[in-house]
């Protein structure tokens, strides 16, 4: 801001030590010549600066305004995205492994998978202890509770 601020000084500076004397030759050889001369450096400083406006603008990246902006553009995203082949691959094979896993140790630890009661209660305690993915937590907030919309006992 404070180079803006300088820049802005130093050229009204200029202007008024250059304006006067340029401008009323301009004016003695005819009264339309200083108008068209504005008009001109008017039309010259708008043709640099949408030069150097479309040479240093990024062309890859489009910033969201605001941070809801960008949560919104991030679920947007996501949305759009669909798993490649691969990833569903990993993602069953992961969901296998889980379920597994899980049928191992509650039949070590004693639980009866044929009692639909004990079926119910388990469920219901996953659910509980599970906390609900919340858009825009990473895996590590939510692993360490840290995330703002989870609610941790």
């Amino acid at each position: 801001m404070g180079r803006v601020m300088s820049v802005s000084s130093m050229a009204s500076s200029a202007g008024r030590v250059i304006g006067p004397p340029v401008f009323g030759a301009l004016y003695s050889t005819s009264p339309r010549f200083p108008y068209r001369a504005a008009a001109l450096c008017t039309l010259g400083a708008a043709a640099v600066y949408a030069y150097i406006a479309m040479r240093t603008r990024p062309k890859s990246e489009v910033r969201p305004a605001t941070p809801l902006a960008e949560r919104d553009s991030a679920r947007a995203m996501s949305l759009k995205r669909t798993p490649s082949g691969m990833e569903a691959l990993k993602v069953a094979n992961a969901t296998a492994q889980l379920q597994e896993l899980l049928a191992v140790t509650l039949q070590q630890r004693g639980y009866d998978l044929g009692n639909a009661a004990v079926v119910e209660l388990l469920k219901q305690l996953i659910v509980e202890v599970l906390p609900v993915r919340a858009d825009g937590c990473t895996d590590e907030q939510v692993h360490t509770c840290t995330c703002p919309c989870i609610v941790c006992t």
